[in-house]
This record gives C-alpha cells, structure tokens and sequence, in this order.
C-alpha cells in the first residue's frame, strides 16, 4: 500500500463520503476508544450463538441448525492444511437484519477438536447484494453495538488503518476471549494524503484464545 506522508500527519479515510480521521502509523493499532469510562466489563465472549467455546464439531453442527434452520446438508466441512484445523462453514441470510448473506466459519483446535473461534463474513463475491455501501453500513452497525457491549476498557481498539483494510473494532472479555471488526479491502492514497478504502468483505471473529491458538505448530529445533 502507499505510505503515508508522515506517520505523525493526519489521513482521512474516505467510505461513501464519510471521513475517518486517523493518525499515526497506517500498520499500528488505533486509538484506545475514548467513550468507554471506567464502567466495568460486563461481556462474556463464549462464542457465537448457541455454539459456545469447547463444544464438540457434532454439537456445532447441532447449533448451526438451531440457529440458522438449515439442514446438516448445508454444512460443509473442511479442514485447513497449514494450521491442520477442522472447518464446518454454512452460507447463512441476515446473520444481520438486511445485511445480506455471509459465510459463518466454525474452527475447531488442532489438539483439542473443540470450538476455538467463528467467523462471519459479508462480501460481494458471496453476495451481490452486498454492496460496498451494505459492508460499510453493517461495519458501522456493529461498530456502535460493540463499542458500548461491555468490553475490558483498556482491550478496546477503533478506527485502524491497517494494510489488509480497517479495523472497525477490537476488544477483549476479563476472561480474554476477543471479539474482532475488519473492514476489509484495498487501499489507496491520493496526491492530497487521503486514503481510500475500496471494501470489499467485513469479517466478524470471536477467537477462544488469540494469545495461544490449539493450531499446529512445530516445534523449536525440530528443523
């Protein structure tokens, strides 16, 4: 991506004529969010849904159902050679009111084969009907619940420019179960400093453990 002129000038980040401010480096976390006070957390982040941290990839299947009604036909499972994880993913409507279709990813730990995160993503490959004004819409609808959800004050991060997109939203439970809001898509910068956000996904993760995922991993020395 372009660089920015100076990593202490300000950048304006344009999205279907709103202007984001942002200052500092584009690859650095943002801001701490300035409106959460010193109220207590009060989110506990256990999943998504009925598919709750732990659980079984029969009992997911089972939640998928209940939660979204769709067969066990619907779900296709998978299994990620790199981090050697098992996948189930659904293609679900209106995960958000309105907000098109997404994929929901259900990841299950290497050690453990248990439930270690979700994800739900909206894109325009999925969904033509996802505009880049619906990711954005859905990103600010998100953004305004999670940012007031109850999340650990000092976990909190908004309004990140960063080289795969914009971080809408990051946070952590007391328990440091994360919840994750990405915007995205390919930037560029015009002659004035401004960058330009193209969207093209939103992805939604709650992650179990971001500081020690159950994926494969070889072990020092080993090579």
């Amino acid at each position: 991506m372009p660089s920015i002129k100076s990593p202490r000038a300000h950048a304006a980040l344009l999205l279907s004529g709103i202007i984001f401010l942002y200052s500092g480096n584009p690859r650095a976390w943002a801001q701490e969010a300035s409106d959460q006070g010193q109220a207590p957390p009060s989110t506990i982040v256990d999943g998504f849904r009925s598919a709750k941290f732990g659980m079984s990839i029969a009992d997911v299947r089972q939640a998928i159902s209940i939660d979204f009604h769709i067969g066990d036909g619907q779900i296709r499972q998978a299994e990620n050679p790199v981090d050697r994880t098992t996948v189930l993913e659904a293609i679900v409507p209106d995960v958000l009111p309105n907000g098109g279709k997404s994929l929901v990813d259900y990841i299950f730990g290497y050690h453990s084969r248990a439930l270690i995160s979700a994800t739900i993503t909206w894109s325009g490959k999925l969904d033509p009907t996802v505009t880049p004004t619906v990711l954005q819409t859905n990103g600010a609808t998100l953004q305004s619940y999670f940012r007031n959800a109850g999340y650990k004050a000092d976990t909190i991060k908004m309004n990140a420019l960063l080289n795969i997109g914009y971080l809408l939203f990051q946070g952590s439970d007391v328990e440091g179960h994360m919840t994750r809001l990405l915007l995205a898509g390919n930037l560029k910068q015009d002659q004035a400093g401004h960058v330009q956000l193209q969207s093209t996904a939103l992805n939604l993760q709650y992650i179990a453990d971001p500081a020690n995922p159950d994926i494969f991993r070889i072990a020092p020395g080993q090579f």
